[in-house]
Order: structure tokens, then sequence, then C-alpha cells
């Protein structure tokens, strides 16, 4: 996986690993945006981090109160008299600085803190007896931007030289890889050879030369959503509209995992079964991340051993070498219905017959 920060609690992180890089490129992606809003892309990080960002708060600890309402994201405090009381346990976070954004603390529970994901409205009925607070803004961090994730960037993904154009065109592509994990003890997981590839821009030769060719983002982000938005989004040609030179012939804004593989070999000179075996081995090792906390020794349900699994998709890139970079990973099988919805669902648009037809 790409070396990934999680902002501003690891922008001290960040500026070191960055000054030992020769001319590597990271993407900014702002929390709670999607469909490539907000995303920023640039070599180095100038900008990347404003102003008192990489510096912990260390001045006014207040915080917003939180009464009967739960933050979801955070962790049990490492100092065990954080759970004598919800003084002791809003002091613990006040220690922490901008590595703590929130606290909670309920008797039966104890103390948590973090980051949150989100925090519930109140609800004395379910969540009676939570208090907690959320960090009002700081003068160190009333400047910077919001909670955001910077990666480093991919410069050499497999490339797609579209179909029927001349001149030629090449474009960048990524994939979406679907699974599912059955057993973390012992570790057994299944991945379906039926994902899908996107591409960038249609219109533009990609590249990744200058910090120039960053602004048009389009080029770079191959989220549906926004060439949709843009009008630039090309429906692949698909089984069921029975077209007489079959499916996927023609150019188009993604497509079939199938495809993409031959595009990857035909293409990109490389071997489909090393790239096979490499974007398994990336999902495997990832996933074996979360071992220590699901495996049989950690669970505090014994009859439940062996029993842990769950769905997931995973967006990667490969880049020209056949080395598969895993960008993100979800619990979830994330089928959409057509439209901003997402046509990455598995429905493409017919203009003509102005009919949903199965991809």
């Amino acid at each position: 996986m790409p070396q990934c920060f999680d902002m501003p609690t690891a922008a001290t992180k960040l500026k070191a690993f960055a000054a030992k890089q020769d001319r590597m490129a990271f993407v900014r992606k702002p929390e709670g945006a999607w469909g490539g809003r907000g995303i920023e892309i640039r070599f180095g990080i100038d900008d990347l981090i404003p102003d008192g960002q990489e510096h912990e708060a260390t001045g006014t600890c207040e915080f917003q109160p939180l009464e009967d309402a739960q933050c979801l994201g955070l962790t049990e405090a490492d100092d065990p008299q954080a759970f004598a009381s919800k003084e002791a346990c809003s002091d613990s976070c006040c220690k922490m600085g901008l590595r703590c954004e929130a606290w909670n603390w309920r008797k039966t529970e104890g103390c948590w803190v973090g980051s949150p994901r989100y925090c519930t409205p109140s609800n004395p009925f379910y969540l009676g007896g939570w208090k907690g607070g959320r960090r009002l803004p700081t003068v160190a961090a009333s400047s910077a931007k919001q909670r955001a994730v910077v990666q480093q960037y991919i410069v050499d993904p497999v490339q797609y030289r579209l179909e029927g154009i001349w001149p030629p065109i090449t474009v960048k592509t990524d994939i979406r890889i679907y699974g599912t994990v059955v057993s973390m003890d012992p570790f057994r997981f299944y991945v379906s050879e039926y994902g899908y590839f996107r591409s960038g821009f249609l219109e533009k030769n990609y590249s990744a030369q200058r910090n120039e060719d960053f602004e048009d983002l389009l080029m770079h982000v191959t989220h549906h959503i926004p060439k949709i938005e843009a009008g630039t989004y090309q429906c692949p040609t698909a089984p069921s509209w029975e077209h007489p030179e079959g499916a996927e012939h023609d150019a188009g804004s993604g497509g079939s995992l199938h495809k993409w593989f031959r595009i990857a070999e035909e293409q990109n000179g490389l071997d489909r079964r090393e790239v096979w075996k490499n974007i398994k081995l990336s999902l495997a090792v990832f996933l074996l991340s979360a071992r220590e906390k699901l495996n049989c020794a950690s669970n505090a349900v014994p009859h439940a051993c062996g029993s842990v699994g769950f769905h997931f998709f995973s967006d990667l890139v490969v880049d020209r070498q056949g080395r598969a970079w895993l960008m993100e990973i979800h619990p979830t099988l994330a089928i959409k219905s057509p439209g901003l919805g997402d046509p990455e669902a598995g429905w493409a648009w017919d203009p003509e017959k102005r009919d949903r037809k199965e991809l």
C-alpha cells in the first residue's frame, strides 16, 4: 500500500517522510468527500500541510459538550486514570493535543479518545450516561484545513490506448476488486474475477510529469461521477446491446476486469498471471494486518472463533512494472443504483433505446 498519513495527526510524520523522497507525488483526500471531490495532487507536500498544522496544539483546550451522544472511531485511553471520571477523561484528551479531537466517557465503558469518524445526535434512551466533548478550534487549528488523508500518488499506472481514436489517446486506469473474507483464523478469503476498471479523462493523454499536469483532475480521478457531471463519461458497449462487433469493442470510460487484463498484457507488456498474483498478495497482506484484532486469540466469545468474515471491495492501481498498489478497501460490496448512484454498479445506459441494459 502506498504510504498513507492521517491528517493532521500524522503531519509531522508526513513532513519527515517527504523530506527523504526524491520527486514523489502525493494526493490529499479531504474527510467526508467522495467521488474525487476536493482532491489535490502535487509533487512534494507544499500547501498540503497548512502553516502550524505540523505542530500539536499546546494552548487552550476547550470542548463543545456532548450529552448522551457517542463518537465513533475513538480508542480506549492509554492512561488508566482517565477512566475515573469525565473530568479525568477530558484532561487525558487535552494532554494529547491535536491527536485527540473528541472524548467520550461513561462509567461502565470508561474513557475513549481520538479522532472521530462521526458523532451521533443526543439520544438519552440508548446513549444515556455518555458524556464527552469535541475540540473547539484553537489558534493552531483555526487556519488548518479539515481532516484528510494524504497518500503517495502512483504516477505510472497501467495505461489504456483508446480504440478507434486518431491521433492516439492513452489514459490512466485503476481497478475495483470484489471479495469475501470467510475466516481470519485460519486465514481464508476469495476474490472475484468479475471486477472492473475505470479510466481517466478520455479527451487528453495521461501525463504526470509536472505539477501543471495535476491541475486537470479528471485526467487523474477515475471515479465515474465527476465524469458524468462534466459530460465526459463514455459508456462501454454492453453484451446485452447485441452490437455486431461485440461487447467492449469500443473506447470507454471503464469496462470489465477481463478487458483490463487484455489492456495490461497487450498494451503494457505485462504478464496477466503475475499481475493477478500481485493483486491477491496486496489484498492478503493488508487483510492480514487486521488479524491481530479478529483472530481466535483475540475473540472474547470463544464459540465464535473462526466465524469472523466480511465482504469487501477494493480499489487498486497497478503500475507499469505490474506491481499492485492498494489505494483503499471497504467492508461492503458497494452495489449502487445507476445514474449518480454509479453506473459502476453494473448497468449501462443506451441513449438510443433509452432503457437500462445490464452490463
